[in-house]
């Protein structure tokens, strides 16, 4: 095996789910300081039962890459097979690996919680995971500049020659500056620093089901 697929097996049978699982704990923790908000929370984090599928495209040889990382109990392992059907399918190719690894840091849903502005790991509940499964339908989240990204999301049933509904074009710059709080959502639209070609609608479904209630 060569050092990009072990870098690439670390970082979905590892540092992925290790990361998931710290911010389980970063909650409990929450919990046990902050009181009632902070424990319904944590338990409806721990109700959190679900497969994630990451599917890697090697543009070399095309072949792929198939992980299956399920989520029980909310604590996330990486698996042979899926547990469940997948509510979502991240797919990307070699050379986005890199750029998303960087701005990922480890945390493989967090250009979900970005688009909505969120600054803290996307916490997943049975509520979310309802709201994003009802979308059904591919969204193309591109990063753009000199290192650029994109990352395909299939929500719900969608087949991957589904044709993709939406796209998401936007600068790591404005990324990081979602990211970290600098900027918000609405002056990001408002400002035109992002593109949106096609589905709208869809990018907003998103954007609010990472935010909304459980």
């Amino acid at each position: 095996m060569n050092a990009y697929f072990e870098e690439l097996d670390d970082f979905y049978k590892n540092r992925v789910p290790d990361h998931w699982n710290l911010s389980l704990e970063k909650q409990a923790e929450t919990a046990r300081q902050d009181g009632e908000e902070a424990q319904r929370l944590l338990e409806e984090m721990t109700e959190v039962r679900a497969t994630i599928d990451i599917i890697v495209q090697d543009g070399q040889d095309e072949k792929s890459s198939h992980y299956h990382l399920n989520i029980d109990a909310g604590r996330m392992h990486a698996g042979q097979e899926g547990l469940r059907s997948p509510f979502l399918t991240l797919c990307h190719d070699r050379e986005s690996f890199e750029v998303l690894r960087e701005e990922s840091g480890d945390s493989i849903l967090g250009f979900l919680g970005a688009l909505a502005g969120q600054q803290d790991d996307l916490q997943l509940t049975p509520g979310r995971i309802r709201n994003l499964s009802g979308i059904n339908g591919t969204l193309s989240f591109q990063l753009t500049g000199e290192k650029p990204m994109t990352l395909e999301a299939r929500f719900g049933d969608t087949e991957s020659e589904e044709q993709t509904r939406c796209f998401v074009r936007l600068s790591r710059e404005t990324f990081q500056d979602l990211k970290t709080g600098a900027i918000a959502p609405q002056d990001v639209f408002l400002n035109g620093l992002v593109e949106i070609e096609g589905d709208m609608q869809m990018a907003m479904q998103i954007a609010l089901a990472a935010v909304a209630p459980s």
